[in-house]
C-alpha cells in the first residue's frame, strides 16, 4: 500500500489501535524474518526493503513503547545484520536496546539474553578493532542451548515446550 495512504488511515486511528496494529506488524517482522544465518543471504538480496521495514517497526516500538521476548529478538536480528554488513555504529544501540529489553522481559540467565550480550560484545569488539573483548566467554555463546531440548520444557518458566515458546524465536 503507498505510504501516504498508510499515513491517511493511521491518523484515523485511535492511538489504542494503532498501538493493536503496530503490534500485530512487529510480530509479522519478527516471523518473516528469522535469525537463521542460512536467511542472511535473503537478508541481503531484499535488504531495503527488510531495512525499511525494520526501522518502521523500531519507530512502533519507541512510540508506543512495546517490549516483549520478540520485540528484543527483532532488535537483536537488526543488529546481526548491520554486523554483518560491518556498520557497528548501527548495530551498537540496536543490541543495547534488545538487551535492556530481553533483560526485562527474560532475565538475564535466559538462554537469547545472553546471546544477545555475546552479540553485542563481539560487536563492541570489533567496532574497537579488538579480536575479542576481555569480558567475553565463549560459553555465554553455548548458553543452555545444547542441554536445552526442542521438547524440553521451557526455562523462562511459561510450562510450554521450548519449540512452541522461546525456541520458536530462535
Amino acid at each position: 500500500m503507498h505510504r501516504l495512504v498508510q499515513e491517511v488511515l493511521r491518523n484515523q486511528l485511535t492511538n489504542e489501535d494503532q498501538k493493536i496494529i503496530a503490534n500485530q506488524i512487529i510480530t509479522l517482522l519478527i516471523k518473516a524474518y528469522s535469525n537463521d544465518e542460512r536467511d542472511f543471504t535473503a537478508w541481503l538480496k531484499r535488504r531495503n526493503e527488510w531495512l525499511l521495514n525494520a526501522r518502521q517497526a523500531q519507530h512502533w516500538i519507541h512510540l508506543f513503547q512495546l517490549q516483549s521476548q520478540g520485540i528484543g529478538t527483532l532488535l537483536n536480528q537488526m543488529g546481526y545484520f548491520f554486523v554483518k554488513i560491518g556498520d557497528y555504529q548501527q548495530a551498537l544501540p540496536l543490541f543495547e536496546e534488545s538487551l535492556e529489553i530481553l533483560r526485562k522481559v527474560l532475565g538475564e540467565q535466559h538462554p537469547n539474553t545472553k546471546m544477545c550480550k555475546a552479540n553485542y560484545e563481539i560487536c563492541l569488539a570489533a567496532s574497537k578493532n579488538l579480536e575479542k573483548p576481555d569480558s567475553f566467554d565463549q560459553s555465554e555463546v553455548k548458553i543452555k542451548t545444547n542441554q536445552i531440548g526442542r521438547n524440553a520444557p521451557c526455562p523462562c518458566g511459561s510450562s510450554k515446550q521450548y519449540k512452541h515458546c522461546c525456541g520458536k524465536l530462535v
